[in-house]
C-alpha cells in the first residue's frame, strides 16, 4: 500500500510535525510506502490535494491522508469537491480546536489510525455543507460550520490575538475561545436576516450570532448546537437575537455548564432542515470552518452534500 500524506506542519502549535513523524515511523515499521506533501501557505492544501488526486487515480492500493487542523481539512475537501473527485480522505487531527474529530470520534493516534485505514475495504460518505452564493453563483463547502456576526468576530479575534498561541500551547484552547466570546460581545454589531426554510420565510432582527451547523461543536468543544450531529441528514441553524448583557451572561453560563442554552430563553432560535436560504440585510463578516471571509450582505443557499471519507474508528 502507498500512503499519500498532505500535512500542515504548523497546525496545533507545530503538533502537525510531531504527528507526521509518528505516522512515518509506523509506516516504516509496517513496510508501507509514504509520500509527503507539505503545505507552505494558506490555501496551498487546495492545489496540493488536487495534485495528489491525479497521482492516486482511483488506485485502491493508494490512500490519501490529511494531517492538520480543521482548517487544513476544510481546504482539502474544498480542493477535491471543486474537481468532483471521488478520492476518499482519511484524517488524522493535529490542530488545536479539533471540533471535527470531536464530533466524528475517529482515531487520533497514528498506529491505530493506520491499522484502521489499511484494514478498511470500503470508504463511507461524510455529510458536509455546500453553500452557494446567490449573487455570483460561486460554490464552496464547510465541514463544521459557517456563521455571521458575533460568530465570525470570535474567529477573527481568536486568530489575531497573541494570547491564543500561549493558551493553546498549555492546553487551554477552550479557555482562549471563551475569552474571545466575552471580548466579541463588547465589540459586536447587531444585524437583520431572513431565512427561507421549506418555502417559509423567517425574519430576525437585532441578531448577534447566526451559525449554520453540521455537528454540535464550535470553538474547541463548545456545544453551540447540541441537537445537531454528524451525518444526521440535517443542517442546524442557531440564531441568537435581542440579547442584552444579563441574558448573554445567563446563556453563556448554560452553554458552558451543560449546553442547555437552547432551553432557557426565547432569544435563541434553532432551526433544522436539509436546505436553507439565508439573506443578510446588513453587511457582516462570515466565518467558514474557522476561516475569515470578507464583510458583505451575504445571500447564500446551504444544503447537504457528501464527501468520500475513510472512517478510521
Amino acid at each position: 500500500m502507498h500512503i499519500y500524506i498532505l500535512v500542515h506542519k504548523g497546525a496545533g502549535s507545530s503538533r502537525g510535525t510531531k504527528v507526521l513523524g509518528k505516522l512515518l515511523d509506523v509506516c516504516s515499521k509496517k513496510n508501507i510506502v509514504a509520500s509527503v506533501f507539505v503545505t507552505e501557505y494558506k490555501g496551498h492544501a487546495i492545489s496540493l490535494i488536487q495534485e495528489i488526486d491525479r497521482q492516486i487515480e482511483n488506485d485502491p492500493e493508494k490512500r490519501l491522508v490529511v494531517i492538520g487542523g480543521d482548517g487544513t481539512l476544510h481546504e482539502a475537501i474544498n480542493g477535491l469537491q471543486s474537481i468532483s473527485s471521488k478520492t476518499p480522505i482519511a484524517y488524522l487531527s493535529a490542530g488545536t480546536g479539533n471540533d471535527f474529530n470531536r464530533a466524528v470520534k475517529i482515531q487520533t493516534e497514528p498506529e491505530p489510525f493506520l491499522d484502521s485505514l489499511i484494514n478498511s475495504k470500503e470508504s463511507g460518505q461524510l455529510e458536509i455543507i455546500k453553500y452557494t452564493s446567490l449573487k455570483d453563483g460561486s460554490i464552496n463547502y464547510a465541514v463544521n460550520s459557517l456563521g455571521f456576526g458575533f460568530d465570525s468576530l470570535i474567529v477573527h479575534l481568536s486568530s489575531t490575538k497573541s494570547s491564543k498561541a500561549l493558551l493553546n500551547k498549555i492546553g487551554l484552547s477552550k479557555l482562549s475561545y471563551l475569552h474571545h466570546v466575552v471580548e466579541a460581545f463588547k465589540l459586536h454589531s447587531k444585524f437583520s436576516m431572513t431565512v427561507i426554510e421549506n418555502g417559509k420565510a423567517h425574519n430576525f432582527d437585532k441578531i448577534i450570532l447566526a451559525s449554520v451547523t453540521n455537528h454540535p461543536y464550535l470553538g474547541s468543544g463548545i456545544k453551540l448546537d447540541p441537537l445537531s450531529s454528524q451525518n444526521n441528514h440535517e443542517i442546524g441553524l442557531v440564531i441568537a437575537h435581542h440579547i442584552n448583557l444579563p441574558v448573554f451572561l445567563r446563556l453563556l453560563t448554560k452553554l458552558i455548564k451543560n449546553a442547555s442554552h437552547l432551553e432557557c430563553t426565547d432569544n435563541v432560535k434553532r432551526l433544522g432542515s436539509d436546505k436553507f436560504e439565508i439573506i443578510l440585510r446588513d453587511p457582516q463578516y462570515m466565518q467558514v470552518d474557522g476561516e475569515d471571509k470578507e464583510k458583505d450582505c451575504y445571500h447564500i443557499e446551504c444544503e447537504l452534500t457528501r464527501q468520500a471519507f475513510w472512517f478510521t474508528y
